[in-house]
């Protein structure tokens, strides 16, 4: 996915997820729960760069699973 830094809302469906400022989940990321109308309230407009689900249904958190973490390994 690419958010290009534009996006001023998100919608959320289900689950918890990771929302960050920088690519590939750095720099400032928090996190949400439910739908959010204006980012610009978390201080979030217009700078999404890169999001992943944190909260399984199973309850296992996915940013210690491999499969959402795609920086290069040495």
């Amino acid at each position: 996915m690419r958010f290009d830094d534009r996006d001023s809302s998100i919608r959320v469906l289900s689950g918890t997820w990771e929302l960050c400022d920088a690519e590939v989940f750095r720099g400032r990321c928090i996190t949400v729960d439910r739908d959010v109308p204006r980012l610009e309230r978390m201080g979030f407009d217009d700078r999404l760069s890169s999001l992943r689900p944190v909260s399984r249904r199973d309850g296992r958190d996915n940013r210690r699973d491999d499969r959402y973490d795609n920086r290069r390994r040495p």
